[in-house]
């Protein structure tokens, strides 16, 4: 008759190993789902959506511009600098990404300098000039984009009609993704 032998320490590390990553795997399953729960909870409706923050910038003819200014209108809020070298990269697809909207009037681009005068940031868009649809805004003090929480620039906020943020997107991004488009259209149909 064979007796049992005594398990090892090495077999009970190996045994709380698997263990450990069972439960990692479960937990990580069960927030994943919770998320997503929540996110969908969010898409169907604004409720839990923060408003976005007033803000009060000039143009270049120095008139003023504010969220209100805006209302009813899905808005792309865009920041930017000429001190950014990915801003200055991400400027043209942004552009073209605009123009592509150029005649829905329900949709407004809004590009925010960050600049300290329009001296710098026309000397960017100068060389990549934003469509004649897209608001160009100045924030010498950047205190609009402080407001929203901006931390990493170039920044991208998509704002529904009634002045809900609903996606925020954070450094350059590759404007010809499908997923953009995608977002503003969704925007658009939910707001009818």
């Amino acid at each position: 008759m064979m007796t049992p032998s005594k398990p090892s320490r090495q077999s009970f590390r190996k045994m709380g190993l698997w263990i450990g990553a069972g439960l990692a795997l479960v937990m990580g399953v069960g927030f994943f789902v919770a998320s997503y729960q929540r996110a969908q909870e969010g898409s169907v409706s604004s409720r839990h959506l923060q408003n976005a923050p007033d803000f009060k910038l000039k143009d270049g003819t120095g008139k003023d511009w504010s969220r209100d200014s805006l209302h009813g209108k899905v808005v792309l809020l865009h920041f930017w600098a000429a001190w950014c070298a990915p801003c200055i990269d991400e400027i043209p697809k942004w552009s073209a990404f605009a123009r592509s909207f150029e005649q829905n009037s329900n949709v407004q681009f809004v590009a925010v300098s960050l600049d300290p005068s329009w001296k710098e940031a026309n000397a960017v868009l100068g060389k990549t000039p934003l469509p004649p649809s897209v608001l160009s805004l100045i924030d010498p003090d950047q205190k609009s984009s402080e407001a929203f929480g901006s931390f990493q620039f170039p920044e991208t906020y998509l704002i529904s009609r009634d002045g809900k943020v609903l996606m925020k997107w954070v450094g350059p991004q590759n404007w010809e993704n499908p997923h953009f488009r995608s977002s503003l259209d969704f925007a658009l149909q939910a707001g009818k």
